[in-house]
């Protein structure tokens, strides 16, 4: 997550939660609170402890798109939530106002 200044972002993660526990996963949450450098400590822990998907709300697009080209080393897919990344290898991209939703898989190696 990036910050918690606005409620919307304890709905979001409530519903979001409830889903994944519905359908067997499990949801670990960390926030870097608009930091650059926090997010991107974060997304390594997230990734070394073994997760299989990220989901994030990116605090910098650029600097993002470098922890979706860690992620996808580790075999970890990427979901950009609410902003986008500038990468190739996202899978897919919800924006939730001004909607739009954009699924890209991941290149398939020859």
């Amino acid at each position: 997550m990036d910050d918690y200044i606005s409620e919307r972002w304890y709905s979001d993660q409530k519903y979001f939660t409830e889903k994944v526990k519905e359908l067997g996963g499990e949801v670990l949450v960390e926030i870097a609170y608009a930091d650059t450098t926090k997010q991107m400590e974060l997304a390594k822990k997230l990734i070394a402890s073994g997760v299989k998907v990220l989901v994030i709300v990116p605090t910098d697009a650029h600097q993002a798109a470098r922890i979706v080209d860690m992620a996808k080393k580790s075999g970890v897919a990427v979901v950009a939530y609410d902003r986008l990344i500038l990468s190739e290898n996202i899978i897919a991209s919800r924006k939730t106002f001004g909607i739009y939703f954009l699924l890209m898989l991941p290149k398939s190696s020859p």
